[in-house]
C-alpha cells in the first residue's frame, strides 16, 4: 500500500459514507480563498459531513495562506497533497535548492507574500507548516472511490505508480478503458477548459465507465487561476450522489 495513504482517514472518510452524510471534493483552489468561501457556502456542510481538496491549495492566487490556515484550522477538512505542495514541501522542508527555485517561480512568490514572508526569510515557515505538508497523503481510496491529485499514468499497472505519477502526470486522459475497475477515479490538476474536446468549466466525465454506468475518470479543476474568457470556476463534487456545485471566481 505504501505510506502515501492515510488509512485512518481513509476509515473515517468512508464510515462518513456509509452513514449517509456527505463528502465533498472539491478541484484545485490556489489561494482562491473569497471563491472557495462562496463555494462552502453553496455546500452548506453539516458538522458529520467532510470536505476533501484534491491539492493545490496553495501557489498564484491572492490568499494562499488564508487557504492553509483553513484546512489546518477545520478537523472536518482534509486535503490531498498536489504538485504545487510539493514543491513548497521539497523547498521549506527538504532545503532542495532546485525545488524552491521551481516553487518560486510557479507560484511559491504569492504565497510567501501572502504569509507577509520576504523569499530569502522563507525558512520561517518551516516549523509551522512541514507537518501539515509532510502528513498529507498523495492518495485516497475509498471503497467506490479513488481520489488522487493529477492522475494515473496508463503505461504502468496502479500497484506501480509513485507519487510523481500521482502528483504531476497529466496522461490519464489517454486512457479508454476505466483505469481503477472498481472505482471511479477522480482528479484535479489538469484544467477542464484544457482538456482536448472539451474546453469548458465543467467537470469532465470519460465516456467509458465502470459497473452501473459511473464515469470511469471524472475531472474537477476548473481553472480557477485561467483568464476571465475561459471562465475561471472552483467546483465541488459530493461523493455520494454526484452533485455537482460551482461558483465563478471572485
Amino acid at each position: 500500500m505504501g505510506n502515501h495513504r492515510d488509512l485512518e482517514l481513509e476509515k473515517s472518510l468512508q464510515n462518513t459514507i456509509d452513514s449517509g452524510h456527505s463528502v465533498w471534493v472539491i478541484g484545485d483552489v490556489h489561494g482562491h480563498i473569497s471563491s472557495l468561501n462562496s463555494l462552502l457556502s453553496k455546500l452548506e456542510l453539516s458538522e458529520d459531513d467532510r470536505l476533501v481538496s484534491l491539492g493545490d491549495l496553495i501557489d498564484r492566487g491572492p490568499d494562499s495562506a488564508a487557504v492553509m490556515r483553513l484546512f489546518r484550522s477545520n478537523s472536518n477538512y482534509h486535503f490531498i497533497r498536489g504538485n504545487h505542495e510539493d514543491l513548497m514541501l521539497r523547498c521549506l522542508c527538504k532545503q532542495k535548492k532546485k525545488a524552491c527555485k521551481s516553487w518560486l517561480k510557479y507560484g511559491g512568490l504569492e504565497t510567501l507574500k501572502s504569509f507577509g514572508v520576504d523569499p530569502e526569510d522563507k525558512s520561517i515557515l518551516t516549523d509551522e507548516w512541514c507537518d501539515f505538508l509532510s502528513n498529507a497523503p498523495t492518495e485516497i481510496v475509498l471503497q467506490n472511490h479513488r481520489l488522487l491529485h493529477a492522475g494515473i499514468n496508463p503505461s504502468k499497472p496502479l500497484e506501480n505508480q509513485i507519487d510523481n505519477d500521482r502528483l504531476w502526470s497529466r496522461n490519464i486522459f489517454e486512457f479508454s478503458t476505466a483505469p481503477d475497475p472498481e472505482r471511479q477515479v477522480i482528479v484535479g490538476h489538469t484544467p477542464t477548459q484544457e482538456i482536448e474536446g472539451h474546453n469548458d468549466s465543467t467537470p469532465w466525465y470519460s465516456d467509458f465507465t465502470i459497473n452501473e454506468n459511473q464515469p470511469a475518470i471524472v475531472a474537477i479543476d476548473t481553472g480557477i487561476c485561467l483568464n476571465e474568457q475561459q471562465g475561471p470556476t472552483l467546483t465541488g463534487l459530493c461523493l455520494s450522489s454526484g452533485k455537482v456545485a460551482r461558483v465563478e471566481r471572485i
